[in-house]
């Protein structure tokens, strides 16, 4: 069974690019529950979804500084809550 895996793997080294990622796809597709294939699914079409509107001018986009800055804003005000929330069951 493995010289068989081997010899899988070795001629879908060979495969131009196009075509190992639409295996890879498969096979890790083929790992996943139905559950997570159907999410992934739908996350595709998000994504699509997103593209497309980006494309048209359709969507409202921010820099990469700005996002980042949100981002970061965002870690801080979780961090910060957490840290309440901590102190309070200490004093509790």
């Amino acid at each position: 069974m493995a010289r068989a895996v081997e010899e899988v793997l070795a001629e879908a080294i060979q495969l131009p690019f196009e075509e190992r990622s639409r295996l890879a796809e498969g096979l890790f597709s083929s790992l996943q529950s139905s559950e997570e294939q159907k999410v992934a699914t739908e996350w595709a079409a998000v994504a699509a979804q997103r593209l497309a509107e980006y494309e048209r001018g359709d969507a409202e986009t921010v820099s990469l500084e700005e996002a980042l800055e949100h981002a970061r804003r965002a870690v801080r005000d979780v961090a910060s809550r957490r840290g309440r929330e901590i102190s309070r069951s200490r004093t509790s």
